[in-house]
């Protein structure tokens, strides 16, 4: 037993200090957002992972069990690789299985940790540190700005990681897991407000409440009302205590309102009717008709479809929706696999018997919250975020030991016992041979632009490959509307005019709201018309008709948005023809009227 022990707690401590490095390393690469960010993080994860399957501990350490966890990312992973044979964009496929790998050693190391109870609370003691740190560092940089460089000031604390609505989820966790000094409570919570982030906020306030009756009921008799206050009022001069705490906090308030006025105005602007939340539901919207599109299975990158369907311009890299993100990339098989998972652990939390190692650590609220969050604004795949939710998951996760496999299901399977260790090592290295690839080569992740360069060089000595080309790159990314618009030059330019045109509207679907495609649109199906009509074809008409109809398909576009939705939409009163469209349209009418006759 001392020697089980002892593996335990060296595996404890070991997980435990990789994962507090994480944790702070995630706080300084901008919450972990970007490609370059998510690849180097994970060479880091992949590489200590491989190197850690050759450690001595491992078998004297009580054994991580596989849990429904474990399956529900092996599913996730799955939909991820399955997304990449309908991708709208291969990259972003292959930087979510970067992502679902590394988030799922991250909570196969956190349940490690929670068998080590003193493990688990001092990562928790250093995810606290990360937050003050990252909390301090944005005031710093917001007095540096104020007093040095006023043009630069932000107005929202957002600190390292550069958007502040990321950076409240995060802070809004950390006070959730109750830090036991009230001084520290009243800097994050402060700090907090100046994010000016309306929806963590409120969702913060929303989860304490419920954590706080839930916690009330539950214990009635052993309930102290003091603790709320973490201790702060005991001993005998209450009322001085109360009145120094009265003036630290309305200074701090004050301060904040100082250095963070736009984050106060953002906070008084509650409502549906603000266009903040307006365009959220926009998002949601175009969404569902997203996934109608795709027909519930998995789309690698399927967000960044959005300019296919959306009802008025805008841009954004990401829905502000976990739901939506993983309704589009992972597809309905996805969503119904997270919902089974999600009611598993309900189930699990409310009805199982075992309890958690870390008694004291109220890890459970920082979890729904960082849920609820994650469905309307900033999700996971701001990694700092999904890091703090799968450490605090599988620390809380002896709670769930129920949800375990039982060992006896794997009984039919013992020929294979001699691949137990071989698949672990396997996996590894792919991960990190993957990830170091393109890591260190980015060229790979844009094989796209290679592809487009050469189909460009290659356009009039051999045009027939260069449209396969063409083909190619948009296979790997249909985002890139310039190479839908050569691919249709080069259609037209070899007579294929069926084809021309269809590649001509979808470069269209792709700029519905950009009146320069829809001027070289029109310009290129008028040149080809002319070319047509001068050769003597019978064809022509047809391509002046679509030329002279680009003025009414522009004002349908217009006119299909309601006023409920045009208020969010600023330009729509200039959404109209160009001089350039409507000279071109009147053209091709004369045209079709002179080739009538008499």
């Amino acid at each position: 037993m001392d020697t089980i022990a002892k593996g335990i707690s060296k595996a404890g401590s070991s997980k435990e200090r990789i994962l507090a490095f994480a944790i702070f390393l995630a706080s300084l690469a901008h919450g972990i957002y970007f490609t370059h960010e998510w690849l180097g993080f994970g060479v880091l994860i992949f590489a200590y992972a491989l190197w850690q399957q050759k450690g001595s501990f491992r078998e004297a350490a009580r054994p991580v069990v596989w849990t429904i966890t474990d399956t529900f990312f092996m599913v996730m992973l799955g939909l991820t690789i399955w997304g990449l044979w309908q991708p709208v964009k291969v990259a972003e496929g292959l930087l979510g299985i970067c992502r679902w790998s590394t988030l799922w050693y991250v909570y196969r190391w956190a349940r490690e940790i929670s068998y080590d109870s003193q493990a688990g609370h001092r990562l928790i003691y250093w995810i606290q540190i990360t937050a003050v740190l990252l909390a301090g560092a944005g005031w710093f940089i917001e007095i540096v700005n104020v007093l040095g460089r006023p043009e630069d000031v932000l107005g929202r604390l957002s600190s390292w990681l550069g958007y502040s609505n990321s950076a409240a989820a995060f802070l809004g966790a950390v006070l959730l897991l109750k830090p036991r000094s009230f001084s520290l409570c009243l800097f994050l919570g402060i700090s907090l407000l100046s994010t000016g982030s309306r929806s963590a906020i409120g969702l913060y306030v929303f989860v304490s409440i419920l954590d706080y009756l839930v916690r009330f009921f539950r214990n009635k008799k052993k309930y102290k009302p003091q603790e709320f206050f973490y201790g702060v009022f005991s001993g005998r001069n209450w009322s001085y205590v109360l009145g120094k705490w009265i003036l630290i906090i309305a200074a701090g308030l004050a301060l904040s309102a100082l250095l963070f006025k736009p984050a106060w105005v953002h906070l008084a602007e509650w409502g549906f009717g603000n266009s903040s939340w307006g365009a959220r539901l926009l998002y949601y919207q175009d969404g569902f008709k997203l996934a109608w599109i795709f027909r519930g299975l998995p789309h690698a990158g399927g967000w960044s479809a959005f300019p296919t369907v959306q009802q008025i311009p805008y841009w954004t890299a990401d829905p502000h929706s976990s739901f939506i993100t993983i309704l589009l990339n992972q597809g309905i098989p996805g969503f119904l696999s997270i919902l089974l998972w999600i009611i598993l652990v309900l189930r699990n939390k409310f009805l199982g018997s075992s309890k958690t190692v870390l008694k004291s650590a109220n890890l459970f609220a920082p979890l729904v919250f960082l849920v609820l969050h994650s469905l309307v604004d900033a999700d996971f795949s701001f990694g700092i975020l999904g890091i703090l939710f799968w450490i605090l998951f599988g620390l809380e996760s002896e709670q769930f030991s129920s949800t375990e496999i039982k060992q006896s299901y794997f009984k039919p399977l013992k020929f294979l016992k001699p691949l137990k260790r071989l698949v672990p090592l396997v996996f590894a290295t792919l991960l990190l041979t993957g990830s170091l690839s393109l890591a260190l080569r980015p060229n790979l992740l844009n094989l796209g632009e290679h592809w487009s360069l050469k189909a460009k060089s290659l356009s009039g000595e051999d045009p027939s490959l260069s449209i396969t080309l063409y083909h190619k790159s948009l296979f790997w990314d249909k985002t890139r509307a310039a190479w839908q618009r050569q691919l249709a030059e080069l259609e037209f330019q070899q007579g294929n005019i069926g084809e021309g045109i269809k590649q001509t509207e979808n470069a269209l679907i792709w700029q519905g709201f950009d009146l320069g495609a829809y001027e070289w649109a029109q310009s290129l199906v008028w040149q080809t018309a002319e070319l047509q009509d001068n050769s003597g074809f019978n064809n022509s008409a047809g391509l002046y008709d679509w030329v002279e109809n680009v003025p009414a398909r522009i004002e349908s576009k217009r006119l299909s948005v309601n006023e409920n939705k045009r208020w969010l939409w600023q330009g729509s009163a200039s959404f109209r023809p160009t001089p350039h469209i409507i000279l071109l349209a009147d053209y091709a009418r004369q045209r079709q009227f002179t080739k009538q006759g008499p």
